[in-house]
């Protein structure tokens, strides 16, 4: 009995102050002066953090818990829970580049916004292992002087593929015809000649159909020979984002205020 005793003691010891690791993808005020953070774990996926009193000028946390920042997170981790209360944060990663960029910045935000979306809460969420990864490789391009365009439309990429919503570029998403001249984001893919005639899209120019398959075969691991082989264009970017929106409904809120500021047609 004793010794069941102790044994539960123990479980219950492993079980508490994890330290976790991850992005910190959302803050919002909570009470008078708190803050609910969304963190993406490494240990454990998804998760909301309580920071108490994070908003006073006097708290040790007030400057460790900005978003689109990588942190260190000490919590009493429990199965189940999803939410915690934040014992004690330290930085990681600032990203001091990346947010002293106004363009680079709003990209950290659409990734944040994008990844908190798909991914859901707990450790039992797919591919939370594979966005986090995503992140880590976004946010260091970025801060690394990367092209902003090409890095967004290769984590969209990454997302799309993850999820199951990548688009069909191997052939007609109609007829399963190899000559394509088309792409049409609402049918998810390229079409032949005489199915986009039928649906009334448009055809694409030959060397945009090349691209866009390229983009959509390739990964953000694959960003030093993507930014050598073609020129991503905010266009591609657009189709991207719209993809996402169409097939799952899931609105980027965040890609507004970067279309308004950085979009050149």
């Amino acid at each position: 009995m004793i010794i069941s005793s102790v044994s539960m003691v123990m479980a219950v010891q492993e079980k508490m102050n994890d330290v976790l690791h991850g992005f910190i993808l959302k803050q919002i005020d909570y009470k008078d002066a708190s803050v609910i953070l969304t963190f993406l774990s490494e240990e454990y996926g998804k998760i909301s953090l309580v920071a108490n009193g994070a908003r006073k000028a006097s708290s040790k946390n007030a400057g460790r818990v900005i978003p689109y920042t990588k942190a260190q997170c000490l919590i009493d981790y429990q199965d189940g829970r999803t939410m915690y209360t934040l014992k004690n944060v330290s930085t990681i990663k600032t990203y001091k580049n990346m947010h002293m960029d106004l363009e680079k910045s709003t990209a950290s935000a659409i990734i944040a916004e994008i990844a908190d979306k798909f991914v859901m809460n707990g450790e039992e969420s797919e591919y939370y292992k594979d966005v986090y990864a995503c992140i880590d490789q976004c946010y260091a391009c970025l801060e690394n002087g990367g092209d902003v365009l090409t890095i967004l439309t290769l984590f969209c990429s990454d997302i799309m593929k993850y999820f199951g919503i990548a688009a069909d570029v191997d052939e007609c998403v109609h007829c399963g015809s190899r000559l394509v001249s088309a792409l049409s984001i609402k049918e998810g893919g390229f079409l032949c000649k005489s199915c986009a005639l039928l649906l009334n899209v448009p055809c694409t120019d030959l060397s945009d159909l090349k691209r866009f398959r390229l983009l959509s075969k390739a990964s953000i691991r694959n960003y030093d020979v993507i930014i050598k082989s073609c020129h991503v264009s905010y266009r591609d970017l657009k189709t991207f984002i719209e993809m996402i929106t169409v097939h799952t409904g899931i609105k980027i809120t965040s890609f507004g205020l970067f279309e308004r500021l950085f979009a050149i047609e």
